[in-house]
């Protein structure tokens, strides 16, 4: 995950990842804090990556980042 990642629409730096699939212990408190956005328990080819907290946009791809991530480790 890209931590210099920047909002496409109002170049914000205030931008959090997107978190996939059943919220485990102390993810809750993550969100409360905006180190996360929840995203749901099903991921598609439309689930957006990243979230702006400035104008609220949502973008990129989750299922690439993913992929991407993996071929990292």
């Amino acid at each position: 995950m890209s931590v210099n990642e920047v909002c496409p629409k109002c170049d914000s730096s205030e931008v959090v990842p997107f978190v996939y699939g059943l919220p485990l212990n102390g993810i809750f408190e993550e969100v409360d804090e905006g180190k996360f956005v929840l995203g749901g328990c099903i991921i598609g080819s439309w689930s957006p990556a990243w979230y702006c907290k400035t104008c609220n946009n949502r973008w990129g791809s989750y299922i690439e980042m993913r992929d991407h991530d993996q071929h990292l480790k």
